[in-house]
């Protein structure tokens, strides 16, 4: 049976849409990538936002339109009956705790017609695992070590749809991690809702994970997903600092708000001085090392000044890349209900301006990466990404053979068309 599958969201859920792909092809299914050709379409949903919920909605709607016959099965975030607002167009609705047995619910649909609301199975599980792909896949691989989230932060409804954090066992982590590069995988993301909160509940935690991984035998990297301000401590660090061939110098650190009013009513743990510390120790201690952060313009009672200190607070810190997020209320979160919500009109403003300080500082770091060398790692179409996580495009102009999922050295030559160039240099 041929089906199609759509993704939406985090990279959580590419690890385990890869996973549910595997399983889909050793139980005799068929890909195609051909919508109009398909039998059934899978749909791994994200329901972060009212508008990631809605941009879901709109595409199954306008997919059983198009194509009347299609069985379509919705799993992911918004396949959870507090918020899936109607199951119209859609044949089976596999809650998002019970996506490891997506397959087999599947199958029993499609043999017996059952109910088209599957409830959850079991809320402690963990839906991981490494895809052993074909050869020419085998570049970077998204492991989950974690789901769920024990934050309670008040615009989020994540926690709701994924349960409280769970993990991974730390030695079944070690041995997947280890087949994985077994495999030929040079690149691992440590994945998940929470991953700073990897092992709480058995005990130990993130950082031990790190020290265990980085004594696998073999010729990869690790990067991170994304950890908190307060989950990034000096043994870490340290950690990143000694092992530059083990672990990409890249950090991603959700701020969310660089005023400490907001982040206050946002129920976030830190302030925006603990942000930025951490933020210029690390940058101190690794070289190279590159930051990405998470923003919400217009929260709820955003003044100008709040915004400013926004603006302040990525620039101090030398946050290098940033994603923008307007805010919108998400029904269910306490923000929601708040008072003081931010004009459309100004947050597109205050968003644009981001958006051009995002763009100064994605050319700074240009400007002081032109002439020196990085490890990359090769990819698809002569290109790759460096340890700090930019993308190179490799010059083929040398009697090197470029082939993807290699390690070279690469100095970087020029950056010209918004993109960046540079040379291999031979052994």
């Amino acid at each position: 049976m041929l089906y199609y599958m759509k993704s939406f969201g985090c990279k959580v859920n590419i690890a385990e849409e890869e996973l549910i792909m595997s399983k889909l092809l050793s139980n005799g299914f068929t890909q195609t990538s051909n919508l109009e050709l398909a039998e059934i379409l899978i749909i791994n949903s994200c329901a972060v936002t009212e508008t990631a919920a809605k941009k879901v909605e709109d595409y199954i709607k306008k997919s059983k339109e198009k194509l009347p016959h299609l069985k379509i099965v919705m799993t992911g975030c918004l396949a959870n009956d507090k918020i899936l607002k109607s199951t119209d167009n859609i044949d089976l609705v596999v809650d998002n705790f019970s996506k490891e047995l997506i397959v087999e619910n599947i199958i029993t649909y499609l043999g017996c017609n059952t109910e088209n609301i599957v409830k959850i199975l079991d809320d402690k599980s963990i839906f991981t695992g490494i895809v052993d792909s074909d050869e020419s896949k085998r570049t970077r691989n998204y492991f989950k070590i974690q789901d769920g989230c024990d934050a309670k932060c008040s615009y989020c409804i994540i926690p709701t749809l994924r349960g409280r954090s769970k993990s991974l066992d730390i030695n079944l982590s070690v041995e997947s991690f280890t087949n994985a590069v077994n495999s030929g995988y040079k690149e691992i993301v440590l994945v998940g809702i929470h991953i700073g909160l990897y092992g709480k509940e058995h005990g130990y935690n993130f950082t031990e994970l790190v020290k265990r991984l980085i004594k696998v035998k073999g010729d990869f990297r690790i990067r991170f997903s994304s950890l908190e301000v307060n989950e990034i401590d000096d043994e870490l660090i340290n950690i990143m600092k000694d092992n530059p061939d083990k672990i990409s110098a890249h950090l991603h650190i959700p701020l969310q708000s660089g005023s400490d009013n907001i982040l206050k009513l946002m129920n976030r743990f830190y302030l925006k001085d603990e942000y930025i510390n951490t933020a210029l120790k690390a940058k101190e201690q690794i070289s190279n090392l590159t930051i990405g952060s998470d923003i919400i313009v217009g929260f709820p009672s955003e003044t100008d000044d709040d915004f400013n200190d926004t603006i302040q607070t990525l620039s101090t810190a030398t946050t290098d890349f940033f994603h923008i997020f307007q805010y919108s209320d998400r029904t269910g979160t306490k923000a929601s209900s708040m008072d003081n919500k931010i004009d459309p009109t100004l947050k597109k403003k205050r968003m644009k301006i981001l958006q051009e300080l995002a763009s100064k500082r994605y050319q700074d770091l240009v400007d002081i990466s032109i002439g020196k060398t990085f490890r990359v790692l090769t990819e698809k179409g002569d290109k790759g990404h460096t340890d700090n996580y930019l993308n190179i495009n490799l010059n083929n102009n040398t009697t090197i053979n470029i082939k993807p999922n290699k390690f070279h050295n690469v100095v970087i030559t020029e950056f010209k068309d918004n993109k960046l160039y540079g040379d291999i240099i031979p052994h």
